[in-house]
């Protein structure tokens, strides 16, 4: 998030980058903000800020109002509350969230991990704005003392992996094969009269004179 430690730099558009896996299906995805100022108290009265999921690189040095990253609107989420310790509301500073997990589904699947946008939906109207705090402003071990910075939580269940066995000769061991050509010379197991070794999508096992656990016998 750019940052706003004092909560006194207002930004028309906010972009922020997180990291992320890849594999699995996203079953909750929520980007947690701590809107610490805005110009109004009600979450009924105004347009509400909308998150859409950037699709080209970017980079905060060379982020200007004229060179900005693409967005896509696909799994584009809105929120129409607002806090504010300066007006001030009732409640003060507090937290807002987006439930993305269309985003959080696509950067798993492969799409560009460039983050997230934040922007009016209309940014013809004469206020309609948030303040959040940044990352450089607090975090875990200093809540709540001071507030946090943005979060985005992620419940997924894991990609399945399997296990091949392919046949090579031991001069081939050291080359980074692609899982594609193993699952081309997969075999099933068996004693055979050179090496062999297990590739999985996480890892690769070497087996026989080079294996000190035995994973599979040579003849």
């Amino acid at each position: 998030m750019s940052p706003s430690p004092s909560c006194a730099t207002r930004s028309s558009r906010v972009s922020g980058k997180y990291a992320h896996r890849e594999g699995g299906t996203v079953e909750n995805a929520d980007l947690r903000l701590h809107n610490c100022n805005s110009h109004t108290c009600s979450g009924t009265d105004s347009a509400g800020i909308v998150a859409h999921r950037i699709t080209t690189p970017w980079t905060v040095d060379t982020l200007t109002w004229s060179n900005q990253p693409s967005v896509t609107v696909s799994g584009q989420v809105g929120n129409k509350g607002a806090y504010s310790a300066t007006i001030p509301c009732p409640e003060g500073e507090g937290e807002l969230y987006y439930s993305i997990e269309q985003m959080v589904q696509a950067w798993m699947d492969g799409e560009p991990g460039e983050g997230v946008r934040l922007i009016s939906p209309t940014e013809t109207v004469a206020q309609n704005w948030r303040h959040y705090r940044s990352d450089e402003y607090g975090g875990y071990d200093t809540y709540p003392i001071t507030p946090r910075g943005p979060v985005l939580i992620i419940k997924y269940t894991p990609p399945q992996t399997e296990d091949v066995f392919a046949v090579h000769d031991p001069s081939e061991l050291d080359e980074d094969a692609t899982y594609e050509n193993e699952i081309a010379n997969k075999v099933v197991p068996k004693r055979l009269g050179f090496a062999l070794f297990v590739r999985t999508r996480r890892a690769r096992y070497h087996c026989g004179q080079r294996d000190p656990f035995r994973l599979c016998d040579r003849g």
